[in-house]
Parts: structure tokens; sequence; C-alpha cells
């Protein structure tokens, strides 16, 4: 069975990476985020080297759209050169180009050689999670909790008209916080501005 390590040899294809990595840990990011814009990096170099076969000076804007088509691709290897198993998320896509970003940008702020302006590496759009409306229940369940927990009768009623407030009227916590009784009409309603 093959290591899980990345290959190290292949990184020469992109000048000063070792620098980057010894950047990113004096900068203390994790071993494991080290680790992954390692591999992440190996498969750029990998994609430059076996399915561009052009030099990293060489690169363009119009390569890093290929570059993301190809991390979308199912022809995409690994930073072992082993064909990939799945499609990427867009996650995943996001983390190998925040990666790539951070490198160039790297290299700019070293005044190395940057073949492209690091605005060019743009992430791929996130798909939109369906959004959670908390269950009847739990909701119940808080807002009778500070009459259960608070000891004083009268925090625990404010407490929970804060919370009925705050579940009725949609508004933000700081805007609760901030608010005044000028703001609250005769009728009950609140206006906030």
């Amino acid at each position: 069975m093959q290591s899980e390590k990345p290959q190290t040899n292949i990184l020469g294809v992109l000048p000063h990476n070792k620098e980057f990595l010894n950047y990113l840990d004096t900068r203390n990011y994790s071993s494991k985020t080290i680790y992954s814009y390692k591999r992440d990096l190996l498969i750029f170099a990998n994609f430059l080297s076996d399915i561009l076969k052009i030099e990293f000076v060489a690169i363009s804007k119009h390569h890093i759209d290929e570059y993301k088509t190809y991390l979308l691709s199912q022809e995409r290897k690994t930073s072992r050169g082993v064909k990939a198993k799945g499609i990427l998320n867009a996650g995943s896509i996001n983390r190998a180009l925040t990666a790539l970003r951070s490198y160039i940008l790297f290299l700019a702020d070293y005044n190395y050689e940057a073949p492209i302006d690091p605005s060019y590496i743009r992430l791929v759009k996130l798909p939109h999670k369906p959004v959670q409306a908390a269950k009847s229940v739990d909701l119940e369940r808080l807002v009778e909790a500070p009459s259960k927990f608070e000891k004083d009768k009268m925090v625990a009623l404010r407490n929970r008209a804060a919370l009925e407030t705050l579940f009725a009227s949609g508004m933000r916590i700081s805007e609760l916080i901030s608010l005044k009784k000028a703001q609250i009409d005769g009728t009950g309603r609140i206006f906030i501005g």
C-alpha cells in the first residue's frame, strides 16, 4: 500500500515552496493546515507538469480556470499522482485554491516573481445550505429556562421577555440590548432604527 504522505520531488516545479511552508509554520498555522497546503500545492505542481506541461512562471488567469475545471473533473489525480476517486466538493476545491493564492501572495510579499496577481484566483461558489429552524418544543424549553434556573423572579421574567422578544420580532441581540423605552409605542410595537 502506498504511503499517505505526498511526494516532495514535484514541488521543485514551484519556486520557494519550502520557504512558503516555513513561512506558514512561523505564522502558527496548524500542522494539519500546513500538510493540507503542501498536498494541495503538490496537486497544482502535478497539474502544471503533467497536464499543462508548462513552467510555473508561465501560468495565466486562463490556466487557473483550467485548474478549477481539473479539480472538478474525474480525471483529477491526488498529490501522489494516483487517479482520485470521486469528485471534490466546493469546500475542498476552495481550500486548494486558497493554498495556491496564499502561495502566490507569499511570493509577491517577499518580492519573488509571481506570474499572476493573487486576486485572479477566485473561489468557487459554495452551495447554499437549507436554513434549519429550531423545533417549537426546543424553543419553548429555551423560553421557559429562565423561570426554571433563575432564583430571582424579576430577573427570570426579564430574561424570558428578552427571549420572547427575540423570537417574535427577529431582531438581533445587539438591537435588543440597546433597545430604549422610547422605541416601544403604546400598542407594544417596537421601532428599530
